[in-house]
């Protein structure tokens, strides 16, 4: 027993796997007696916490004679008072022959995962969830006798308690159409449980309700897998209804106008409209009516997980389609397609034409030898989607920028525009005073929240360090959390909440909101490499490895963000010679691509001064002009907005930074 002298206050409990006494500091509080830690752990788990002394004696020391087992009662219940006494908790006599644990403070993991699972945020359950992970209750407390009895019967029912928890939220997730928030819960609760089929059957719907069919037969399959090799059998009538709803084809169309079309377009919020013509295709090619219809219903599927586009399908070819009963023209745009013969397969050429006045936006062409591969399909999409999104953006940037009463969200446009292209803190501020006006006057404009959040997390985007005060940064989660909850399906909402948890190092709440981020848009050219950073700050190399492979078929250029995330990579990996290499060929680097480009050529032995000499010229025109800029405070400010999950990838990353720094 331990006679470490400890303060009062609230204690905490672990139940999942070794039980664990836990002081108010964190300091585990050695209970050496399995016995002892039996009975804190059967009075904690008790109705009212309390039990006949009886009872205790029959489930810890039924083995012994009744004067020995009273004998060892006593003396077991001497020892816990004193250290429970130290820790606010009191073993307590209450009637003629019974003892209670009494302390208002105490609290256990499975409290912190029953509360997770039933807040309204999906992501504090999944991430408690995570942290119990496969541990069963009081692994290390199977004692002999009545007392492994009770825990053969209390695990059992402490999982049907969390089970029914997931079930009640995943089904009012469900009623209210929140299918993201399923997929999260039940995602999180099937790595914990893969065989509860009505989990499973939750998470099927709700990725057949997003359109994602292939997540959907994922899901199924592991099930499928699971139950084969545990009981030999095939998944239910719930999971099979499941996956063949989700498997059954949804039309993607706009939602109709809220308003009317008499209302003056500065009152409009909505972000353009894109339709999809039919795609056109000749005879000389095999397969290609199924391979058109495919790949048309996969750019549709990807394009609407764009929240700054409408989607509208039209059956019609591009030169056919009337878009004057659906949509403004001057707010919408039309891409059709067609795959004819070319020398060496198929060519798929496409065209995007403004709906005002039919003018020609963009258009392009791809060779390529096959349609019937899966990988030659999902590259031909993100080449679609990678081009014509980021088109119609600057387009209607464009547009908005000459007209005298732009709509809500043409000017939430050119104020995220203007937040992206600060080069001083006061174009910063302008910026975030456009962005928190359209906020202030049109609160449910979900699209505003997130860049404002990011100005507010990151120094107003490193324009002036040390800017973003405590306040900003709790509003900047504010604003993330305001965000998802105005639009659970956008992406952005999730990844602003996921940086402000990383910033504050709570790293598994962090990932699951960049996951969310991720799978709600794996396909955003502005927005996949932050996630490629984000993934590897929580070092998890082989996911930023993955995205940074597929985003080279978005849009088929490798720009400035994807040549700065493969920098930090290869830096990680230590592969210093690809790294400098791969970071030359940065055009416009941003401070942070200045810094790897330094610290990397610096711990190559390349060439450095020049690069050394850009990032300090770079660090002290945003330092604040009354603050001394030593190298720790770089060290320290870097650290807050650079924190790295790993402390050998954090130490190796802080030595090659202090290196650049000038000597004291």
């Amino acid at each position: 027993m331990s006679n470490m002298d400890l303060r009062p206050g609230p204690a905490r409990i672990r139940l999942f796997g070794r039980f664990g006494l836990i002081a108010p500091g964190g300091v585990d509080v050695l209970v050496t007696s399995r016995r002892g830690r039996g009975l804190i752990a059967y009075l904690f788990l008790a109705p009212d916490h309390e039990e006949s002394r009886a009872r205790l004696r029959g489930h810890l020391w039924g083995d012994r004679a009744e004067p020995q087992a009273r004998a060892s009662l006593r003396q077991c219940l001497l020892e816990l008072r004193e250290v429970l006494a130290r820790l606010g908790l009191e073993l307590a006599d209450v009637g003629r022959d019974g003892i209670a644990m009494r302390g208002l403070t105490v609290r256990s993991d499975l409290d912190d995962l029953l509360g997770g699972i039933s807040d309204d945020d999906p992501r504090v359950g999944a991430a408690q969830l995570a942290l119990v992970g496969q541990r069963r209750l009081l692994e290390d407390l199977d004692l002999p006798g009545a007392f492994g009895a009770w825990i053969d019967q209390a695990r059992p029912r402490v999982e049907r308690s969390i089970a029914n928890k997931v079930h009640a939220q995943l089904e009012r997730f469900e009623r209210a159409g929140r299918w993201e928030d399923v997929r999260v819960l039940g995602e999180a609760f099937a790595r914990r449980d893969p065989l509860d089929e009505d989990v499973a059957a939750a998470v099927i719907r709700a990725a057949g309700a997003t359109g994602d069919g292939a997540a959907a037969r994922r899901r199924f399959g592991i099930l499928q897998d699971a139950m084969h090799r545990a009981f030999g059998a095939s998944p239910g009538a719930k999971a099979h209804e499941a996956l063949a709803a989700a498997e059954r084809p949804q039309a993607v169309t706009a939602p109709p106008p809220a308003r009317s079309r008499d209302l003056q377009v500065a009152d409009r919020p909505t972000p353009p409209l894109v339709v999809i013509a039919s795609f056109e295709t000749g005879d000389a090619v095999d397969g290609a009516p199924r391979a058109v219809a495919t790949l048309r219903d996969e750019v549709v599927a990807a394009l609407s997980r764009f929240h700054d586009l409408r989607v509208l399908v039209d059956p019609r070819p591009l030169g056919l389609v009337n878009l004057t009963p659906t949509a403004d023209p001057e707010a919408a745009y039309v891409l059709g397609a067609s795959l004819r013969a070319g020398r060496h397969g198929a060519r798929l050429t496409l065209r995007l034409v403004r709906g005002g006045d039919l003018s020609l936006i963009w258009t392009g062409g791809l060779e390529t030898a096959g349609l019937d591969v899966a990988d030659t399909i999902d590259g031909i999409i993100a080449w679609v989607v990678g081009s014509v999104a980021p088109r119609i953006e600057s387009d209607v940037l464009r547009n908005a920028s000459r007209r005298p009463s732009p709509s809500i969200y043409e000017r939430y446009l050119l104020a995220r525009d203007a937040a992206a292209r600060a080069r001083t803190h006061y174009q910063a501020r302008i910026a975030a005073q456009a962005l928190e006006g359209l906020i202030q006057s049109k609160p449910s404009f979900a699209l505003a929240y997130p860049p404002l959040a990011t100005l507010y997390d990151t120094d107003f985007c490193y324009t002036r360090a040390s800017s973003s005060t405590p306040g900003l940064k709790e509003r900047a989660l504010a604003l993330g959390k305001t965000a998802v909850s105005l639009d659970r399906g956008h992406a952005d909402g999730y990844a602003i909440c996921g940086w402000a948890y990383l910033r504050r190092k709570q790293w598994d709440i962090a990932r699951l909101y960049f996951e969310s981020a991720f799978s709600l848009n794996p396909l955003h050219p502005r927005h996949v490499m932050e996630l490629v950073r984000a993934f590897l700050l929580l070092d998890e190399k082989e996911h930023a490895r993955k995205i940074l492979d597929q985003n080279r078929l978005v849009g088929r250029d490798r720009d400035d963000p994807y040549h700065t995330q493969l920098g930090l990579v290869l830096f990680i990996e230590g592969d210093l010679a690809l790294s400098a290499s791969c970071l030359e060929q940065i055009v416009k680097p941003d401070i942070w691509g200045l810094m790897y480009r330094a610290m990397t050529a610096r711990a190559a032995g390349l060439d450095s001064e020049a690069k050394i000499g850009a990032v300090i010229e770079r660090l002290r025109a945003i330092w604040p002009p009354d603050a001394p800029m030593t190298n720790g405070d770089v060290v320290a400010w870097v650290s807050t907005h650079h924190p790295l999950r790993s402390p050998e990838a954090e130490a190796r990353f802080l030595v090659a930074l202090r290196d650049i720094l000038p000597s004291a």
